[in-house]
């Protein structure tokens, strides 16, 4: 061997070498960030009291067995998990260990940045019924629902001809932020003063009406079905789904704002509980009173073959979470695909550990080891 394929050969080791301990002081770095961003649901949570010593052991070996960075590993989830519904299992999925390893490995984080942009998915999901475009705005740009270039005349005359609009930042705004409902004689002069606080793109819509039966629950917000699919061997499977409802006559039905969720079985009823994000539990709908399991979800079988058809046309990302809304016709449209970070804890809350009976395989599949090298395909 040559000295110059020596030195190759020791650069290489020492590149993989780092790249281990780089990934685990990632990995770890990430993964604490993700505890703290749950001690608010931590903060009066004694694991000690919930889970019983077999119950940890159980845990401990299950996960650490799988999680590379064991200094991460805390109990406080499925403690939670099992304070709020009554029911322990060990294969719940921790949430630090779910966005910091399961969905980088599955999602390239890079790829989904660039391509996850509100203002693209009519381009992206052509064959996908969506709410009706009155507007984008584009690196500063307008243009109409055909893509068609607009002067400020042109949209405010549209703007204005309308009852109200929905503006909606088009990239990273999660969790109901940067939705904007605009009502008035003013429309257009309000949307040219939001743009100016936010110089972002924007897309602008048309109100939806959602069915009346979803209505029944909360009419102010379009409460909305939240599909969670993993696509493998070009089929999609649909693992999770819940309905997501505001409250309080609010206008968005996200969890983090305030919003609660409920668990949707196989026949598209609803489940007798909802939960909020902190655990809490409801009986009956805060605002209107109306008993969840008396309402079943319109054209819920329909909605699952959408996303399914959706997610199999589109498969550069294995795990998508997609809103879906249903018309007052009874038609799914799509609201949103949110290719990264979809939410896990009202899955688990409402319907138990994600991947269900096929955990296993898809953990193994996932191939736990830390990689040989370290790239920006894991997103950091």
């Amino acid at each position: 061997m040559s000295t110059k394929e020596i030195a190759k050969k020791i650069t290489r080791a020492l590149m993989v070498q780092w790249s281990r301990r780089e990934f685990k002081i990632k990995m770890r770095k990430r993964s604490l960030y993700h505890i703290k961003k749950w001690k608010t649901n931590f903060v009066n949570l004694d694991e000690r009291s919930i889970l019983s010593d077999s119950q940890k052991r159980a845990v401990q070996e299950y996960w650490k067995s799988k999680f590379p960075v064991p200094s991460t590993f805390t109990y406080q989830y499925h403690a939670f998990y099992t304070a709020a519904t009554g029911h322990f299992d060990v294969h719940y999925i921790p949430d630090n260990l779910y966005y910091c390893l399961i969905d980088i490995r599955l999602n390239n984080r890079q790829r989904a940045k660039a391509i996850d942009n509100k203002c693209l998915y009519a381009k992206v999901f052509p064959q996908a019924k969506q709410p009706e475009i009155i507007a984008y705005r584009m690196e500063q740009n307008w243009v109409d629902k055909d893509y068609c270039s607009l002067s400020e005349k042109e949209l405010s005359e549209l703007l204005d001809a309308e009852e109200e609009l929905v503006l909606k930042i088009a990239n990273e705004s999660m969790g109901g932020k940067g939705v904007f409902f605009i009502s008035g004689s003013d429309k257009s002069n309000q949307v040219f003063d939001l743009i100016k606080q936010n110089n972002k793109d924007v897309v602008i819509q048309k109100v939806l009406k959602q069915h009346p039966e979803l209505a029944k629950l909360n009419p102010d917000s379009v409460n909305t079905i939240r599909h969670l699919t993993f696509i493998e061997n070009g089929k999609a499977k649909v693992y999770s789904s819940i309905l997501r409802m505001g409250i309080d006559n609010s206008r968005v039905d996200n969890a983090s704002s305030g919003g609660i969720t409920c668990g949707i079985t196989s026949s598209g009823q609803l489940k007798p509980v909802a939960y909020a994000v902190t655990g809490k539990k409801y009986d009956l709908h805060p605002s209107s009173g109306i008993a969840f399991d008396s309402i079943t979800v319109p054209s819920f079988e329909e909605s699952i073959r959408f996303v399914e058809r959706l997610h199999e046309s589109f498969p550069l990302f294995r795990l998508i979470s997609w809103d879906i809304a249903i018309d007052e016709n009874g038609e799914p449209l799509l609201i949103e695909p949110n290719l990264y970070v979809g939410e896990l804890d009202f899955h688990q809350l409402n319907n138990g550990p994600l991947f269900g009976t096929d955990q296993e395989r898809i953990l193994t599949e996932i191939a736990w080891n830390i990689p040989e090298e370290f790239t920006l395909r894991y997103g950091y």
